[in-house]
């Protein structure tokens, strides 16, 4: 469990990570009164974290982090009435937390890219803080603006911008990829150099096939 919050009925909201879940408790009976997602079926959830519940309008806002995306939930139908997965040249990597502020934008917190930031109701980046080297705030967990809770009165998906398609299967292996590259290379390595690195690694590969190759002929020419 990695998130709890207390709701306006009394209730508490509990994020179950492993299960890709968030349930709704009643504390006066220890019954489970609702669930949102459903194990393994990562479509609506994958690892999630954070929810920020806006009751007013019966949606939550998620991080959800293995999909590299945030996603705005009807609570009831858990259809996605908004979600973002960030520019195509620097895509989301494990993000977990996201807050919808009072002016509709939203506020979050890309881990695996060392960063925080802040997007509108179009979905543009209007105010971020990167750190690529990972010195100040490696691997950033939650970020909330001073002063602003997470407020239940806050505008819906429904009255932003609807923002980016999502990724199709060979875009999110990729995606996924390169962020758990980033637990081997160094944190201001991205895609691009991911990439370069394993150009290289195929390219030694080759030329010692080629000289097994050459060996063993030359080997067989003797004979």
């Amino acid at each position: 469990m990695n998130d709890i919050d207390q709701l306006e009925n009394g209730n508490f909201q509990m994020s179950i990570r492993n299960f890709d879940v968030i349930i709704e408790v009643d504390p006066g009976t220890d019954e489970i009164v609702d669930v949102v997602g459903e194990p393994g079926n990562h479509d609506v959830l994958d690892k999630q974290h954070n929810p920020h519940r806006i009751e007013d309008q019966g949606t939550m806002v998620v991080a959800d982090s293995e999909n590299g995306r945030i996603v705005e939930l009807d609570i009831e139908s858990e259809e996605r009435v908004w979600r973002y997965t960030g520019p195509a040249s620097d895509p989301l990597q494990w993000p977990r937390d996201a807050d919808r502020l009072p002016n509709g934008n939203t506020l979050i917190t890309d881990s695996r890219n060392n960063r925080v930031l802040e997007v509108d109701p179009d979905g543009e980046i209007v105010w971020q803080f990167d750190d690529l080297d990972g010195e100040v705030i490696p691997l950033p967990y939650e970020a909330d603006r001073i002063g602003i809770d997470e407020r239940s009165d806050v505008p819906p998906g429904t009255e932003l911008t609807a923002v980016d398609d999502e990724p199709g299967p060979v875009e999110s292996a990729i995606r996924k990829g390169a962020a758990m590259a980033q637990y081997v290379f160094p944190t201001w390595m991205h895609l691009p150099q991911v990439l370069h690195i394993a150009g290289i690694a195929l390219g030694a590969l080759w030329l010692c096939a080629e000289g097994v190759i050459l060996g063993w002929r030359r080997i067989r020419a003797r004979r």
